[in-house]
């Protein structure tokens, strides 16, 4: 071997050995670690995601803010509309902006406005609405409003600069008028709708004018923020960041147990007591010291990354901005250590991609760095709508639920960036090597095809590339970590599997031969070589390359390897070895408690040195190899070969040529299933940990209509199938099986409220005073009834329609079958709705905040008690009345107990139902249902427009503008 005589000296001080692996001693690294968690504790400890207190999120009963007394005075509003009215509801405004409580909507509402509320009136005729909604925002400067508030319809005179007024047309059930006015600090939009009965008697452009004149809209200095204020959105993603730092820590720990042999390895022999033979030697040692460098260069990197987000709290980044700076200073960090490690541990320049083979490596570098910028910039946009931003039309949940899964799709593209440069570098492998790049003797690497496909964790951080460690890419195959290994000794070869059209991107460079030629060209290419490395098989092809090198005399030369496998495998091709060279089994075979890695056979020993570890990781294979390398160029190459003692008698089987199986990675893929882990717990344990929506109960089927008409009544149908009422005009049933709306039949005029029973269907209609009995089959109207001035409300029982007419203060009962008045009672007030529960006909009114009891058959009274503020609304719940307000925001069910049951609603305009034993409150984008054994049943919804909600066999039905949305 005269080129190893040559250049033995130099491939020997090539080797590294001991600190120089380490680059510092072992106390310095463990300090170092030590060093960098205390700086991870501190700066999560420090985060102002922990000194922020979260905003307020608007829940009743809501606090009047300052800016409602800028609102005109109750007598005002009377002058205004030219009659007596009455509060009808009040509250935040029912815009997303303020029923929102995401992060986004809560920032706005800190940082534009300091108030904001809204309050409708209504004539006690029920002829005139007028509902304002005002703003106080903190900058006499903001340009904050409602951009599509009365932006179309004929100009009306609004009486001053900064106001505006218009006449929006005729609706079925009013005429629509608007104004606003936006002087200093206020903010204020005004809506007035008018019924046709009083289009004549009302002056729209007066009413308007009054309205804005009694709004107060004296200047007032600017609010400025406070200089601490952080912003909810700006705090939620921190806390997110922060929560992922320990996370992330037990992603690095946890995969190994599950996914990593060597790591189990490791576990098992530390419980055991371990011998060493006197042949063998551990090189767990210096793998462990490896791994300690490792680890401190992880945690100082990871502390870097956390003090990152720490300085980008104090500068107060935006969040692109800081994850700039956090991909900056994570390539910087990377950057760094190589350079260190260059310093520290003295390497052969190894340059596998020069020429074309650049080229290519270079254009998938790109294509990988910019599918890693997407990714990043696909997860930011997915990190905003998790972490709180509001989307006009959209729900907050389902934006929650949307940017979570922008997340896992942003981390999956992350986990695949490194695809497109896989595929280049496998492209540049097939080229050509110029000869000139490297001049070294090089490596002949043999190995059985079937372990291509084995696969281990990549413990030591410098030896991937910067691309691999942004796609976090910690799985290698065993080849690539062979390889890395033996190519400080030279450039690493190894012959082609048969019908590889590409080779791999890394590891050793091929070389094809044909079926006819393998076995000359391997003998020729193995003289040439500085050393001979052979992973361990029992296939027929490695058996006779392993004969070759005993029968050439290159033993003196040639490293056997075994790869990560089962120990009854490891058994059976170290029985194979001793088979083949005659050496004893025990002397190969470790103690209970070590993994064989790495054998040689130095000449001038009488038995050959195996160097085993704990585990077989990827760090104990560095150290395996470069101590095989080492013993062989270390000995006397004129010594005899310790061959030819201890034969076995009985050899394993050998695996025919061809008939090998591939190793069944699919289950074992790890570099697959730790990607999966680290995406779901990243993206769904964080936000479920911060209190998010994340796999709450969403819509099981939805049905289309029209989106320029809507759905104004929800009604149960028969078949799990409800009714619809569209437009206030037509009446259709809903198929959610067969995702279909059939059109039934129109009504003869607009309708307000709507009932069915025993096949027919009753109507009211406010502006006539009608009230109206259609058959459900075929539309035909029964009778109709003219009872007096805007009719509201609508209840049966006993064979009778009983309805409510304010106008006129009294109540009325018909016959169901002909429409005739069978009777009537009047009452000192307004009475605003009806229901019927048994034997009893309950009425509110608004004006004087009662309910009054009636008899069901005579319409006598028989009670009167009062009720809170502005009682609007009626319904029925487990055979009692439920009151709702919407001045008090609460639904009180009136029975005989001492303390009744209330309910708060978060919703002014939102719909409050009861059927049968459930009481179906509407709040901000959910329902929520209630029964008098106390279970509370939360349905996330899209948001319903006041177009009904119901419950019918198959879930819960909900109406939008345009579509119908069954919830189960």
């Amino acid at each position: 071997m005269p080129q190893l005589e040559q250049g033995g000296r130099k491939l020997t001080e090539q080797i590294p050995s001991g600190t120089q692996l380490v680059g510092l001693s072992l106390h310095r690294w463990r300090i170092v670690s030590a060093v960098a968690v205390l700086l991870i504790c501190l700066g999560i400890a420090t985060s102002q995601a922990w000194e922020s207190p979260d905003k307020p999120d608007l829940v009743p009963p809501f606090d009047t803010p300052s800016v409602a007394t800028f609102l005109p005075a109750e007598d005002a509003i009377t002058a205004a509309l030219g009659a007596a009215s009455t509060m009808y509801s009040e509250g935040p405004p029912q815009t997303q902006l303020f029923t929102s409580n995401s992060a986004m909507a809560k920032d706005v509402r800190e940082t534009v406005v300091t108030g904001a509320w809204e309050r409708t009136w209504v004539s006690l005729d029920d002829s005139r609405e007028l509902t304002i909604r005002i703003y106080e925002v903190r900058l006499n400067t903001s340009t904050f409003g409602e951009p599509n508030h009365c932006r179309n319809g004929q100009a009306l005179d609004a009486g001053g600069s900064g106001r505006m007024a218009r006449s929006e047309g005729a609706g079925q059930t009013h005429h629509f008028y608007c104004a606003q006015v936006n002087q200093n600090r206020v903010r204020a939009y005004v809506d007035l709708r008018i019924r046709p009965a009083a289009k004549d008697i009302a002056d729209p452009a007066a009413t308007l004018r009054a309205v804005l004149d009694s709004i107060d809209t004296q200047p007032s200095p600017d609010v400025p923020l406070p200089e601490d204020y952080v912003s909810e959105q700006r705090s939620e993603i921190l806390e997110a960041w922060i929560l992922a730092v320990p996370i992330a820590a037990f992603l690095s720990v946890a995969p190994p147990v599950l996914f990593d042999r060597a790591s189990l390895q490791a576990l098992v022999s530390r419980m055991r007591r371990r011998r060493m033979k006197d042949n063998h030697v551990d090189v767990s040692a210096l793998a462990s010291a490896t791994a300690t460098r490792s680890r401190g260069i992880g945690l100082v990197r990871l502390a870097a990354l956390v003090w990152t987000v720490r300085s980008s709290e104090e500068l107060q980044l935006g969040m692109y901005h800081s994850l700039a700076l956090l991909a900056g200073v994570y390539i910087l960090s990377l950057l760094i250590e190589r350079r260190l490690m260059g310093i520290w541990v003295k390497r052969t320049a190894v340059r596998t991609f020069t020429g074309a083979r650049a080229i290519w490596v270079v254009i998938g570098s790109f294509c990988t760095l910019l599918v890693a910028f997407g990714a990043i910039v696909l997860w930011a946009i997915g990190a905003a709508f998790a972490s709180g931003s509001s989307v006009p039309g959209v729900a907050d949940w389902d934006t929650h639920r949307n940017g979570v899964a922008l997340e896992v799709v942003a981390a999956g593209v992350l986990f695949g960036s490194f695809l497109p440069l896989a595929f280049t570098r496998r492209i540049a492998m097939k080229r050509p090597q110029s000869t000139t790049s490297d001049s070294r003797a090089p490596v002949l690497l043999l190995r059985s095809f079937i372990d291509d496909s084995i696969r281990m964790r990549c413990r030591r951080l410098d030896r991937a590339s910067i691309f691999d460690q942004i796609a976090l890419r910690r799985w290698e195959r065993f080849e690539e970590v062979a390889a890395s290994a033996l190519s400080k000794i030279g450039p690493v070869l190894a012959v082609g599997t048969p019908g590889e059209i590409l080779p791999p991107g890394l590891g050793a460079a091929r070389i094809n031969f044909t079926h006819d030629e393998w076995q000359e060209g391997i003998r020729q290419i193995a003289d040439q070589s500085a050393f001979l490395v052979m992973t361990l098989g029992r296939t027929e092809s490695l058996v006779w390359e392993i004969r070759q090198l005993r029968d050439h005399q290159n033993l003196d030369k040639t490293i056997f390897l075994l790869p990560p496998l089962s120990q009854e495998e490891i058994t059976l091709r170290l029985r194979t070895l001793a088979h083949v060279y005659g050496v004893s089994l025990d002397s190969l075979q470790p103690e209970r408690g070590s993994t064989p890695l790495a054998i040689a056979f130095p000449p001038g020993r009488e038995s050959p040195i195996v160097a085993v570890s704990r585990g077989a990781d990827d760090l104990s294979y560095d150290a395996a190899i470069n101590l095989a390398a080492a013993a062989l160029l270390r000995a006397d190459p004129t010594a005899p070969t310790p061959t030819g003692a201890g034969r076995v008698e009985n050899p394993p089987d050998m695996i025919p040529l061809g008939k090998a199986k591939r190793h069944r990675t699919w289950k074992r893929n790890p570099w697959v299933w730790n990607a999966i882990l680290t995406i779901t717990v990243l993206t769904i344990a964080v936000p479920y940990l911060m209190g998010g929506t994340v796999g709450q109960q969403v819509e099981h089927a939805v049905v289309l209509i029209n989106p320029e008409y809507r759905v104004s009544h929800v009604l149960p149908g028969t078949d799990e199938n409800p009714l619809v009422v569209i437009d206030n005009q037509a009446l259709a049933q809903i198929d959610f099986a067969a995702d279909t709306v059939t059109a039934l039949w129109n009504f003869t005029e607009p309708v307000e409220r709507v009932a069915v029973m025993d096949k027919t269907v009753f109507a009211t209609n406010r502006n006539g005073g009608g009230v109206s009995a259609y058959e459900l089959e075929s539309g035909k109207r029964k009778w109709h009834v003219s009872v007096g001035a805007q009719v509201r409300g609508l209840t049966l029982g006993n064979d009778r329609v009983y309805v409510a007419v304010p106008g006129d203060q009294r109540i009325v009962a018909l016959k169901s079958l002909s429409g005739d008045i069978d009777a009537d009672a009047y009452v000192v007030g307004h009475p605003w709705d009806i229901s019927s529960s048994g034997n009893f006909v309950y009425t509110v009114l608004i004006d004087t905040n009662e309910i009054i009891q009636f008899d069901a058959n005579s319409l006598l009274e028989a009670g009167r008690l009062p009720t809170q503020p502005a009682p609007s609304q009626l319904t029925q719940w487990g055979g009692a009345p439920v009151v709702i307000s919407r001045v008090n925001h609460t639904a009180i069910r009136v029975d005989d107990s001492v303390d009744p049951t209330t309910i708060y609603l978060s919703r002014t305009d939102g719909e409050v139902a009861g059927q049968g034993e459930w009481l179906l409150a509407e709040g901000h984008e959910r329902v929520t249902a209630f029964d008098l054994a106390g279970s509370v049943v939360r349905t996330n919804t899209m948001g319903s427009n006041g177009g009904g909600i119901a419950l019918t066999d198959a879930g819960l039905v909900v109406a939008e503008s345009g579509m119908v949305r069954l919830y189960t």
